[in-house]
């Protein structure tokens, strides 16, 4: 539930109601509780947040790092192409 009251920010409210077994079925009886989770929910967004971000980087370093190996074995081919024992290219 949201409450919003004049000249506030909008607070994010959770109910919730439970039944209380008392002895009498006839008296019955509700516990009713209301917790604040606006907080809670900002810090839910924050570090869903922070996940993407650092999923997105991570690909990016991943993205590099296989650019860089692609780059290092054509070097490394090209250097192979230029020796003259075919024991040592072989290997």
């Amino acid at each position: 539930m949201d409450l919003k009251a004049a000249g506030r920010d909008i607070r994010r409210l959770r109910l919730s109601a439970t039944r209380l077994e008392h002895g009498d079925p006839g008296n019955v009886r509700l516990l009713l509780t209301i917790s604040d989770i606006t907080d809670i929910r900002a810090g839910e967004r924050l570090n869903a947040d922070l996940l993407r971000e650092t999923g997105d980087a991570a690909a990016g370093i991943q993205h590099r790092i296989a650019n860089s190996l692609q780059i290092i074995a054509s070097l490394i081919l090209r250097s192979a192409r230029g020796v003259n024992s075919e024991e040592t290219r072989v290997t």
